[in-house]
Protein backbone atom coordinates (compact mmCIF):
# COMPACT_ATOMS: atom_id res chain seq x y z
CA UNK A 1 0.00 0.00 0.00
CA UNK A 2 2.84 1.80 0.27
CA UNK A 3 4.50 2.28 -2.90
CA UNK A 4 0.59 3.01 -4.44
CA UNK A 5 0.46 5.48 -1.86
CA UNK A 6 4.17 7.11 -3.55
CA UNK A 7 3.14 6.66 -6.75
CA UNK A 8 -0.08 8.55 -6.65
CA UNK A 9 1.65 11.37 -5.07
CA UNK A 10 -0.56 11.78 -1.86
CA UNK A 11 0.56 12.31 1.42
CA UNK A 12 -0.70 10.34 4.03
CA UNK A 13 -2.28 13.16 5.90
CA UNK A 14 -4.08 14.07 2.83
CA UNK A 15 -5.64 10.45 1.81
CA UNK A 16 -6.75 10.22 5.70
CA UNK A 17 -8.73 13.70 5.03
CA UNK A 18 -10.25 12.51 2.29
CA UNK A 19 -11.45 8.87 3.39
CA UNK A 20 -12.47 10.38 7.07
CA UNK A 21 -10.09 8.50 8.81
CA UNK A 22 -6.89 9.64 11.30
CA UNK A 23 -3.09 9.84 9.79
CA UNK A 24 -1.92 7.33 12.70
CA UNK A 25 -4.61 4.82 11.09
CA UNK A 26 -3.31 5.37 7.63
CA UNK A 27 0.23 5.06 8.92
CA UNK A 28 -0.67 1.78 10.88
CA UNK A 29 -2.51 0.54 7.70
CA UNK A 30 0.78 0.84 5.33
CA UNK A 31 2.60 -0.47 7.75
CA UNK A 32 0.54 -3.86 8.21
CA UNK A 33 -0.49 -3.07 12.07
CA UNK A 34 -4.05 -2.70 11.40
CA UNK A 35 -6.21 -3.66 7.53
CA UNK A 36 -8.69 -0.96 6.76
CA UNK A 37 -12.17 -2.52 6.18
CA UNK A 38 -13.93 -2.78 2.81
CA UNK A 39 -15.95 0.71 3.49
CA UNK A 40 -12.61 2.13 3.77
CA UNK A 41 -11.16 -0.19 1.07
CA UNK A 42 -13.53 1.12 -1.45
CA UNK A 43 -13.03 4.79 -0.65
CA UNK A 44 -9.27 4.31 -1.00
CA UNK A 45 -9.56 2.94 -4.24
CA UNK A 46 -12.17 5.80 -5.73
CA UNK A 47 -9.57 8.55 -4.25
CA UNK A 48 -6.37 6.98 -5.87
CA UNK A 49 -8.12 5.96 -9.14
CA UNK A 50 -7.30 2.05 -9.15
CA UNK A 51 -9.21 -1.04 -9.16
CA UNK A 52 -10.58 -2.54 -5.26
CA UNK A 53 -9.08 -5.85 -6.65
CA UNK A 54 -5.13 -4.07 -6.77
CA UNK A 55 -5.62 -2.30 -3.42
CA UNK A 56 -6.68 -5.72 -1.81
CA UNK A 57 -4.01 -7.34 -3.34
CA UNK A 58 -1.07 -4.93 -1.53
CA UNK A 59 -2.51 -5.76 1.58
CA UNK A 60 -2.57 -9.15 1.82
Amino acid sequence: MKEIIKNKGVKQKWLAQQIGVSEVTISNWVKGIHEPNEEHLTKMADILNIELSILKNEIK
